[in-house]
C-alpha cells in the first residue's frame, strides 16, 4: 500500500534530523554515481534510469518539492529484502522494486509471517489446549506446532468431533457474555459467528461485508416464518480502529453501526441475523473473539494484503476462512486444503486491467439494488453514506479502487457456499480440525528460525538452567 512506503520531505528531515539527512545525501550520491557506472546503455538511458532509482528524488506531485524515499534507502543499505507471504515477496521482486531486484536478485526472499501459538491458542483458548493435549498425548505441540498435523487422524472422528464442537460453544458463550455486556442483548447461540475483525480500511473491503449483510437482511424480509427456519443464523461482527483522520473508514463505521441498529431490533429476523460493531477493538479483545469465531473473513482486494496474521490466529482455533486469493490466505489454504477454504474473487495479475476498464463495468441488479437503498435513507444519514456509495458506484466521482463491485457476485456466492457447509455440522467440524491440524507451519517460531538462518546469520543458545 502506498502509505506503506514512506516518502519524507527533504525540507523537513534536514529541519528535524539535519545529520540524518547528510548521511541520507551521502549515500545516495554514492549509490546514484555506482548506478551510473554499472547501469548499461546511453547516456541519455542511464540519466533517467538513475533518475527514476534515486533515493532523493521530485514530488511527483510538485516537482519543486524534494522527498526521501525511505522504501528505496532501505533497499540500498539492506542485506537482504523480503516479503511476508509468498504471493507478496513475488510483488516485491515483480512491481515494488523490480529494477532493485533485476540488479540485486540474491537480496530478495519471502519469509511468511507466523503467530505465537503460546499467546493465540495455549493462552486465549485454554479449552481448545487442553484438548490438543489430551489428544496428542502431551503440551510439546506448543513450542513444536508441526506436532499439530497429528490432529488429521480424527477429523472424521465422531468422539472427537463432539469435544471438539463443546469446546467451540464454551468459546461462543464467552464472546456472547462480553456482547451481552457491552449491548445489553442476547445473542443466538445456535447461529453461525461470523467474524470480520482487522483495521478499517478500505483495501480490507468491510464494505463489502456490509453489502452483503444487508442483502441477507433484504432477503429474510421476504422470507415466510417457515422459510426463515430453514435459513442459516448469522451473528456478524466486526471490528478493528480507523486512522484518525481516515474519512472514508469513519463513514464505513458509521454504516456498520447504522445496519445493526436497524437488523438487530427487527423482531421478524433478530433471531436469525445480528450485527454488532465492537468498538475499542485491542488485542484482549481479539483474544476473547477469535477462539469463539466460526467462519472469519479475509477479503481484502487481492494484491493488496501483504500477509496477514489474524488469518493465522483465526486457523489455528479452527475457524474456517472466506477469503480472496490473497496475502497468506493462499498459503493457509495449501496447508489445510485448498478444497477446505471458501476463495472467492479476482486474481492479483487481473487487478490492473480490471481497474483500467472499472468505468465500464456493468453492475448486476443484487449490487444496484442495495446501491439505491443505502443512497436513499434505509438506514439513515443518507447525505453521510452518499460518498460511499459514488465510492463504488458513480465512476464520475469514485473509481471503485478495490474493486468491490467487480468481487461482490461472486462473493455472495461464497456466503451460500459457507451457509450451505454450516448446516452440515460433521462437516464443518470436520474442515474445523483441518485448519487446525494445518497451522504448524504459520508459528512464529518457523518464521524467527528462517530469519536467523538466511537473513541474521545466528545460531539458537539455550539459556543455562538456573
Amino acid at each position: 500500500m502506498p502509505e506503506a512506503l514512506e516518502k519524507w520531505p527533504v525540507k523537513v528531515m534536514a529541519k528535524m534530523l539535519p545529520r540524518h539527512m547528510e548521511i541520507i545525501e551521502i549515500i545516495n550520491d554514492g549509490w546514484t554515481k555506482w548506478l551510473t557506472a554499472y547501469l548499461p546503455g546511453t547516456a541519455a538511458d542511464k540519466e533517467a534510469k538513475v533518475k527514476a532509482m534515486s533515493i532523493v528524488h521530485p514530488n511527483q506531485w510538485n516537482a519543486d518539492e524534494m522527498l526521501v524515499n525511505m522504501a528505496y534507502l532501505a533497499v540500498v543499505g539492506g542485506a537482504h529484502v523480503n516479503g511476508v507471504a509468498a504471493i507478496h515477496s513475488e510483488i516485491v521482486k515483480d512491481e515494488i522494486f523490480n529494477d532493485f531486484y533485476k540488479i540485486f536478485p540474491s537480496k530478495f526472499q519471502n519469509k511468511t509471517n507466523g503467530v505465537t501459538p503460546r499467546r493465540w491458542l495455549a493462552w486465549c483458548n485454554p479449552e481448545l489446549a487442553a484438548l490438543l493435549t489430551e489428544t496428542l498425548g502431551s503440551d510439546a505441540w506448543i513450542n513444536n506446532a508441526g506436532m499439530l498435523a497429528k490432529l488429521r487422524q480424527f477429523a472424521k472422528d465422531a468422539t472427537f468431533q463432539k469435544k471438539w464442537q463443546d469446546v467451540k460453544m464454551a468459546r461462543k458463550k464467552k464472546l456472547a457474555a462480553v456482547i451481552k455486556e457491552r449491548t445489553g442483548e442476547d445473542v443466538n447461540l445456535n447461529a453461525m459467528f461470523d467474524i470480520h475483525i482487522k483495521r478499517i480500511h478500505e483495501y480490507k473491503r468491510q464494505y463489502l461485508n456490509l453489502l452483503s449483510i444487508i442483502w441477507r437482511y433484504k432477503q429474510l424480509k421476504k422470507m415466510s416464518p417457515e422459510e426463515r427456519k430453514k435459513a442459516t443464523p448469522r451473528v456478524c461482527i466486526i471490528g478493528g480502529k480507523a486512522a484518525s483522520a481516515y474519512d472514508m473508514a469513519k463513514r464505513i463505521i458509521r454504516l456498520t453501526t447504522a445496519v445493526g441498529e436497524k437488523i438487530n431490533h427487527d423482531p421478524e429476523t433478530n433471531e436469525y441475523l445480528r450485527l454488532y460493531f465492537l468498538s475499542d477493538y485491542n488485542v484482549s479483545l481479539a483474544e476473547t473473539i477469535i477462539p469463539a469465531a466460526e467462519v472469519s473473513q479475509h477479503i481484502s482486494t487481492a494484491g493488496t494484503e501483504a500477509s496477514g496474521t489474524s488469518n493465522m490466529k483465526f486457523q489455528m482455533n479452527g475457524c474456517l476462512i472466506l477469503g480472496t486469493w490473497d496475502g497468506a490466505n493462499i498459503e493457509i489454504a495449501e496447508e489445510t486444503g485448498v478444497e477446505e477454504v471458501f476463495v472467492f474473487g479476482v486474481r492479483a495479475e487481473e487487478i490492473h486491467k480490471l481497474r483500467q476498464e472499472r468505468k465500464n463495468f456493468k453492475t448486476e441488479p443484487r449490487w444496484n439494488e442495495i446501491m439505491k437503498d443505502i443512497e436513499g435513507g434505509m438506514f439513515g444519514d443518507a447525505e453521510y453514506f452518499k460518498p460511499m456509495v459514488d465510492s463504488v458506484n458513480n465512476m464520475d466521482v469514485g473509481n471503485d479502487w478495490f474493486l468491490v463491485a467487480n468481487d461482490f457476485t461472486e462473493y455472495l456466492a461464497a456466503q451460500e457456499e459457507v451457509d450451505k457447509v454450516y448446516k452440515d455440522q460433521a462437516e464443518w467440524t470436520r474442515r474445523s480440525i483441518m485448519y487446525t491440524a494445518g497451522s504448524g507451519k504459520f508459528s512464529s517460531d518457523r518464521t524467527i528460525r528462517e530469519y536467523a538462518e538466511d537473513i541474521w546469520d545466528v545460531i539458537p543458545v539455550r539459556p543455562p538452567a538456573v
